[in-house]
């Protein structure tokens, strides 16, 4: 058979001790033959095997007493194992409850059981070899008494016996704790031994269980046949003859009371007849019969009927006749009587007997099935945990294993299969530890680069807004001397400084769109917009240039593009306006022209030139950054490479694609493709705002801004319109202002100490509830204009937005739209008044 540990083992300090589990084992198995004695004693019926198997339940009776008193003295001496960890308190009463109970009904159950025999005079064996003398008188009344005392505590015992195996059984499934494991001897660590293969196990313990069924199959076949043979020795002519006997007795008596009655003539003729009859039939019996009793009172009866034939009928002698006969007849029922007896104690004997080997049988099966599953089940459950431990990812333990057979095999199998997948699981970990930290650095490596790229996003916008702060001076200045009276000379100065100030501002703008497209962070705005007059405005811009350099500059819009868009309009002209400059740039001599057509929901926008062209290697990376069509290109017509890649980041992002189809030498064709969806017809061309639109309607103007310089070339532009304003330093300021006076237009820049322009805005706002006053017009303007910040000005109550560097006519539109709808507002109030 197979060792293993068992599947629950037990710690080694929770184990009983070695001589309370002898005890305890002994007193199982004694208390288990017990049970099965009764059992077997109920069921036999022959006197002699009754009185054998009663005085091994005695014998039992009184071993189960003894190990008991030897349990409770050792006890005195060994305490058992606390119960488990985490045990419940009550389950331990309940537990400690149960086993005082077991062991005070086992030490009351055998002295009633002897006592009662004492009460029979019966003898009593002490474990079967000492006669145990009565101590003890006992009446009959107290024998009634101690057999139910003793069949009730029989009854106790079995109930609680039951409660135990109960409580067993309850831990083993449901707590998934086995208490029985502490009653077990700790077994080999580390080691399974299965040197008998399973086949041959299988064979043994079939084979005997069949051989102990066939010898008890044979045996009761043995015992039937004795049973039949003496039945058959028994003759049943037995039975006939002694019916026959009483038959004659019957007329015997008969012709007795007749002759009492008195009888003469043909009657005394009948009755002499039927004593003759009588007398012949009783001589029949008496050669017939086996048993010398009834063939000696048969012989006697005959020869008194004999002597009665010779005279007349005799009354007194026909009594003497009856009795001798019925001595015969009395004979012959004895004879009949001890056969049957004989063959019903054969019969008892042979059932008694097939009990005896059938029980042992069955006991003998049982225990071997029991030794065979457990081997199985012990090696399955050491397999099992060896897979369980696989599964948990707990690191294997050495598990010798000796002998060939199937659970050796299996086991080994499960060892490799255990070992192969730890040996995995450690490659899987250790590939695993390298991803991890491979995803550590790049997680590393991203952050450094977004905390780069944000610094850099954070430098770029502080060195816009520093850039745009001068530049907004410069410019400034520019427009507000161009509409003073100047020499060609110096015009053609200023020009030059406008000039160079726009495209230092192109760089910057394409520098911080780069900037925001790497970022993540460019945003597109969804508004309604005329695509025809964008185009026409993007083509007056570049008309001056291409004149200058005699250069046809074409136009041509499809009838059915024309019209209303939705889409973000600014980032369309600053794409078109980059293929546009280009274009123009590349070209010396010929013609560039814009063409605009529409195919479904797409757009297309052309522009071609007849310039320098691109070589076909190049055209795959001119929209690369930095990057133009030959080095030589920067030196002759110069620019940073910026302008095509920002438009495919913001054809892409619009949704479209830009492409590039050209000739070296002859020209190219940039291709812009936008997915626009048509609102509605084209609308009315509006005039553009002048400063003399400012001349039949005098506006009050407060201006926050804390730069000198700006301070200064708010002052030049406005005054072109004959507007003079008042300017303060920050936030502060203007909320004062405001509290002071009535405006109809409020200038707010952004960044200023001691209050920024949002929360000015939100204060005025405020106050404008509290007050009741008229909403005045707050025009932010900053140089910080990207999508989200003007957003959050319009949320801090802003209503509209002027980019630095300020283009005069961007700013005396913004003024004349926000006083206007002031105006109109102001007239509805008044109405409503």
């Amino acid at each position: 058979m197979s060792a293993a540990d068992p599947q629950f083992p037990a710690e080694a300090a929770a184990r009983y001790p070695r001589t309370l589990r002898a005890l305890h084992w002994a007193l199982a198995l004694t208390i288990s033959l017990q049970v099965v004695l009764i059992l077997v004693f109920r069921q036999l019926q022959s006197v002699e095997y009754g009185a054998l198997v009663l005085s091994l339940h005695r014998s039992c009776g009184t071993a189960i007493w003894v190990l008991i008193v030897a349990r409770l003295a050792v006890g005195l001496r060994i305490k058992p194992p606390k119960s488990p960890a985490g045990w419940p308190g009550w389950q331990t009463v309940a537990a400690r409850a149960v086993h005082w109970a077991l062991w005070a009904v086992l030490l009351a159950q055998p002295l009633l059981g002897v006592l009662f025999a004492w009460s029979r005079g019966d003898e009593v064996l002490l474990l079967g070899l000492v006669k145990l003398p009565p101590v003890i008188a006992v009446t009959d009344d107290q024998g009634i008494a101690l057999k139910l005392l003793h069949r009730w505590t029989a009854y106790g015992l079995s109930g609680l016996v039951a409660l135990h195996l109960g409580a067993v059984l309850f831990n083993r499934w449901v707590r998934k704790v086995s208490v029985m494991e502490r009653m077990l001897a700790a077994p080999p660590a580390h080691r399974l031994t299965n040197r008998v293969p399973l086949f041959l196990q299988l064979v043994l313990t079939c084979g005997a269980i069949v051989a102990l069924g066939a010898t008890a199959g044979f045996y009761g076949a043995s015992q039937y046949k004795s049973y039949a043979e003496a039945r058959d020795h028994f003759d049943e002519g037995a039975v006939s003859m002694l019916d026959d006997m009483r038959a004659t007795q019957l007329d015997l008596r008969t012709v007795l009371g007749a002759v009492a009655q008195g009888t003469s003539g043909a009657a005394a003729q009948a009755v002499a007849a039927k004593e003759a009859k009588i007398a012949a039939d009783i001589d029949g019996y008496r050669r017939g019969v086996e048993d010398p009793d009834t063939r000696t009172a048969a012989g006697k009866a005959g020869a008194a009927l004999a002597q009665l034939a010779a005279g007349p009928p005799d009354r007194a002698g026909l009594a003497r006749a009856d009795k001798l006969f019925q001595d015969a007849v009395d004979d012959q029922a004895n004879v009949v009587l001890q056969g049957r007896l004989k063959i019903r104690a054969v019969a008892a004997r042979g059932h008694d007997l097939i009990v005896l080997v059938l029980a042992p049988s069955v006991i003998l099966g049982v225990v071997l099935a029991f030794l065979l599953s457990r081997s199985v089940l012990i090696a399955l459950s050491r397999a099992r945990a060896v897979v369980q431990g696989v599964e948990a990812g707990v690191a294997g333990e050495e598990i010798v294993v000796a002998g060939q057979g199937e659970f050796a095999q299996l086991m080994r199998d499960t060892l490799r299969m255990r070992d192969t997948v730890q040996a995995r699981e450690r490659e899987a970990a250790a590939r695993q530890m390298e991803v991890q930290t491979q995803i550590e650095q790049e997680r590393l490596a991203k952050e450094a680069a977004e905390s780069a790229n944000k610094a850099k996003s954070e430098f770029l916008a502080i060195m816009s807004h520093e850039i745009r702060t001068p530049m907004n001076g410069v410019l400034g200045m520019v427009q507000a001397m161009e509409h003073g009276e100047l020499s060609p000379e110096q015009r053609e100065r200023l020009t030059v400084i406008g000039q160079s100030g726009e495209a230092l501002l192109t760089i910057l703008n394409d520098i911080l769109d780069l900037s925001k497209i790497e970022a993540g962070k460019l945003d597109l705005e969804d508004v309604e917009f005329d695509l025809e007059q964008l185009v026409m405005t993007t083509h007056a811009g570049f008309v001056a240039v291409a004149e200058k350099k005699a250069i046809d500059f074409g136009l041509e819009i499809a009838l059915d593009a024309s019209g209303t868009y939705r889409g973000d309009s600014a980032r369309l002209r600053q794409v078109l306006s980059n293929l546009v400059s280009n274009a123009i740039k590349f070209t010396s001599e010929g013609r560039v022209a814009i063409r605009v057509t529409r195919m479904d929901e797409r757009v297309q926008f052309l522009v071609t030139d007849s310039g320098v062209g691109i070589p076909a290697d190049r055209i795959g990376k001119l929209f690369e950054k930095f990057v133009q069509a030959d080095s030589s290109t920067t030196r002759k017509f110069g620019g940073t490479g910026l302008g095509l890649a920002i438009c495919r980041e913001l054809c892409e992002a619009m949704g479209g694609t830009v492409r590039a189809e050209s000739v070296a030498g002859e020209g190219s064709t940039f291709i812009v493709d936008l997915p626009l969806v048509r609102t509605g017809d084209a609308k009315a061309v509006a005039a553009p705002v002048d400063q003399t639109d400012f001349e039949d309607r005098p506006v009050r103007i407060l201006a926050a801004e804390d730069n000198q310089v700006n301070q200064l070339v708010l002052k030049t532009l406005l005054a072109q319109a004959g507007i003079e304003p008042t300017i303060v330093d920050d936030g502060q300021q203007a909320v004062e202002a405001w509290e002071r006076e009535d405006w109809d237009v409020i200038l707010m820049d952004i960044q200023m100490p001691v209050m920024d322009g949002p929360t000015a805005t939100r204060r005025i706002r405020g106050r404008e509830v509290e007050t009741g006053r008229a909403r005045v017009p707050i025009i932010a303007l900053t140089a910080n204009a990207m999508t989200h910040q003007s957003e959050s000005y319009r949320a801090a109550g802003m209503d509209g937005l002027v980019a630095k560097p300020i283009k005069v006519t961007e700013l005396f539109a913004a003024i004349l739209e926000a006083s206007g709808d002031a105006a109109a507002d102001g007239g509805a109030d008044a109405v409503a008044a």
